[in-house]
């Protein structure tokens, strides 16, 4: 691959970041980022990147880190609109992106509803067990889906009462 370098000179009103544009848009989704990029995004070269030469490196489709540059990962484009990619400003931006999906771990008494997508308090829960495997079953108060959340061997089991 070639070394290319942005060019500094191009007019400061042409080289925008895509972050101001999107962010109203960008608080409100969770970005999957796969394990590969995971894995190679910390040994990007510091220097500017297509997205065609961007996904070669870390082994997803073009159109995959378009997509990301359009909600929010750190881009700029020239004078022809073409999109340029910093090796280490995208390497952060992963960083920071998988750290955000890592929610805070749950509270005894919830469990996480597959179809509001949250942690939510379950109704009624009870303790069940299987072939050795024990977990916490519920209700979902929002939409009254089963929640399950599993037990790991040796943590306390506390219900709460009512």
């Amino acid at each position: 691959m070639s070394e290319r370098a942005f060019d500094s000179s191009l007019n400061d009103s042409v080289i925008r970041t895509m972050n101001q544009e999107t962010e109203s848009s960008t608080s409100k989704r969770v970005l999957a980022i796969p394990h590969s990029v995971i894995v190679r995004a910390p040994g990007l070269l510091p220097m500017y990147y297509t997205t065609s030469e961007l996904a070669l490196e870390v082994g997803v489709e073009a159109s995959r880190i378009v997509r990301w540059a359009k909600a929010g990962a750190p881009h700029r484009r020239d004078g022809r609109n073409h999109i340029w990619i910093s090796g280490r400003e995208f390497a952060a931006w992963v960083e920071e992106t998988r750290a955000a999906e890592v929610g805070q771990p749950m509270q005894p008494g919830e469990g996480y509803c597959m179809r509001c997508r949250a942690p939510v308090e379950m109704d009624g829960p009870v303790l069940r067990e299987k072939q050795g495997r024990k977990w916490i079953s519920g209700t979902c108060p929002r939409c009254g889906a089963r929640v399950n959340r599993g037990v790991r061997n040796g943590q306390q089991t506390k219900l709460p009462m009512g």
